[in-house]
């Protein structure tokens, strides 16, 4: 949000006349006097340090963005006789999460290769499968089978019906991961108040969001265990995915606001849910002697996040400053994916509904 917002906590349910404001009541814009415009660039700056198996390693991340642009304008009601006195039009863009994050771990695992991976995703997989099947017809178990013997890190036993590791074993695999994460969540904000007697305002929003999240991973491996005298030895070996997630969605914001004295303010605010529409590519190479350079794209999915009720109260001291404090409702396990009848979701949406719980939260500004 802008400067002021989150200087005041992001705390300003009944006070309003901030772009930012909007979001939490949608009435706060027809406190405005004049037309506003306003901008606000954010610096996002983080720091990972890692120990894996002894080893040190740290890695950071500085971005500035725009967190914030939109614009009121105010319509003063040139009719002396109505008790509308004032309606107000805005627009507003806000980045409400910022995914730019870097991660590197590097060590020497004594116990596990990443051959073990690929071995232990071999469990009831026969290996009829992955010569009757093409890959997009395999389950995800089958197709970690297939890369894995695709690639020559895991063979296959006929004569004892049973997979085994082209990677020596002796520990000491040298292991250094990479993970980078960039994108951001975004909403779109149309917003309508207006003033009824200079004692109530009502809004309205109207929202879209935008998801844009991509994640990569690259795991690579080496060993000197030394060389099998049969059969093959893969002594390196490169495990890379990368994750794109993407989608719209949209809710919708209604508030009031209702001046009780010149000095005291009450404000009431709902947010519908939001109702996402979802997609992930996954594309993934896992190279040691073959580089199959794989994507998945899964079919699209939704997701409706929970509402939210806010109470305000605010009292203005005089043209000193003020202050306000809001109280917020988020029922957690409302969150559903869907198609419902998709196993994974209705595992997933399960247990949402019985581990996530109503969320009473406290802003003060």
């Amino acid at each position: 949000g802008s400067a002021r917002f989150r200087g005041m906590s992001g705390s300003m349910g009944a006070i309003g006349g901030d772009l930012s404001a909007i979001n939490i009541n949608a009435a706060g814009s027809v406190v405005f006097k004049y037309n506003t415009f306003s901008a606000t660039l954010s610096g996002f700056n983080k720091k990972n340090d890692a120990t894996y198996f002894g080893s040190n390693s740290s890695d950071s991340n500085f971005k500035v963005d725009i967190n914030q642009i939109g614009a009121v304008f105010v319509f003063d009601n040139t009719d002396e006789n109505s008790d509308w006195k004032k309606l107000s039009v805005g627009v507003n863009y806000e980045n409400t999460n910022n995914f730019n994050n870097r991660i590197k771990i590097n060590g020497t695992n004594p116990y596990n290769s990443i051959g073990d991976y690929f071995l232990n995703a071999t469990q009831n997989v026969p290996f009829d499968v992955l010569n009757q099947y093409s890959y997009n017809e395999l389950f995800f178990n089958e197709q970690q089978t297939f890369l894995g013997y695709d690639s020559y890190i895991i063979d296959y036993d006929s004569a004892n019906d049973t997979y085994y590791t082209n990677v020596p074993n002796g520990g000491n695999f040298a292991q250094q991961k990479y993970t980078s994460s960039n994108g951001y969540n975004g909403k779109l904000t149309g917003n309508f108040a207006a003033n009824y007697n200079d004692i109530l305002s009502f809004g309205m929003n109207l929202n879209i969001h935008f998801t844009d999240y991509n994640t990569s991973s690259l795991l690579t491996e080496r060993n000197n265990n030394g060389l099998y005298s049969t059969g093959y030895t893969i002594q390196s070996i490169k495990f890379d995915n990368d994750l794109y997630t993407y989608g719209r969605g949209f809710s919708f914001n209604l508030g009031t606001i209702a001046k009780v004295t010149n000095e005291f303010r009450v404000g009431l605010a709902y947010e519908s849910p939001t109702w996402y529409r979802m997609n992930d590519d996954l594309n993934g190479d896992y190279l040691a002697v073959s580089d199959p350079n794989l994507i998945n794209v899964y079919p699209s999915y939704s997701i409706k996040t929970p509402g939210k009720w806010t109470g305000s109260a605010a009292y203005i001291f005089g043209s000193t400053g003020f202050i306000n404090i809001d109280v917020s409702s988020k029922d957690y396990s409302n969150t559903k994916f869907k198609p419902k009848n998709d196993d994974l979701f209705y595992n997933l949406n399960s247990v949402m509904d019985k581990n996530l719980k109503n969320a009473i939260s406290y802003n003060i500004g």
